[in-house]
């Protein structure tokens, strides 16, 4: 039971960051610059964030936790909470463009977001006793995730915002539709 806290804990802090920065978005007038890629990744680590929720359900099921399972478990919201916080850092100090600022945190970003996916693939081969059915999008997002820490050039971020929610929104609905697992 305390694994599913403290897991909570952590997802609803990040969870805390990231609405407060959509709702900052909102408020936010237009002609300060916004970058639809920005954008596009916050609606996406807000919707990872509400994905993430579901393991507590098997989490759940496991009935003696270890030290080291604890921490493999609690790392998933660390590196999702660390990736939010990278995203969402605007004390550069400097002024930049929301597109420049995009460019200048994303290979911390990307490699956070390349390690989550590991996590994610790790941690539904340990919760369902194997690799399911969802574990080759999550690899594809791996793939994407450093490719997208290893070049700034506009046409792989624009093609890889797109193949991002893809890959999110295409598993979520092949498990709605039963197909995969």
């Amino acid at each position: 039971m305390l694994v599913i806290v403290m897991f909570a804990t952590i997802l609803t802090l990040g969870m805390a960051n990231t609405l407060m920065a959509i709702a900052g978005l909102i408020n936010e007038k237009r002609e300060k610059g916004q970058y639809w890629i920005n954008n596009s990744w916050l609606l996406w680590l807000f919707i990872m964030h509400l994905n993430m929720y579901w393991y507590s359900s098997h989490i759940a099921k496991v009935e003696n936790w270890g030290f080291p399972g604890f921490l493999h478990i609690i790392a998933g919201p660390v590196l999702l909470f660390f990736a939010t916080s990278i995203f969402l850092n605007r004390d550069s100090g400097i002024e930049e463009t929301a597109e420049t600022r995009y460019f200048n945190i994303s290979r911390r970003f990307f490699m956070f977001f390349a390690f989550l996916q590991i996590w994610i693939i790790s941690t539904d081969f340990l919760l369902e006793s194997g690799l399911t059915g969802s574990c080759s999008f999550n690899l594809l997002l791996m793939v994407m995730g450093f490719i997208l820490a290893s070049w700034d050039q506009r046409i792989v971020h624009k093609i890889g915002a797109v193949t991002g929610w893809l890959l999110l929104l295409l598993p979520m609905l092949l498990r709605g539709l039963g197909i995969i697992t």
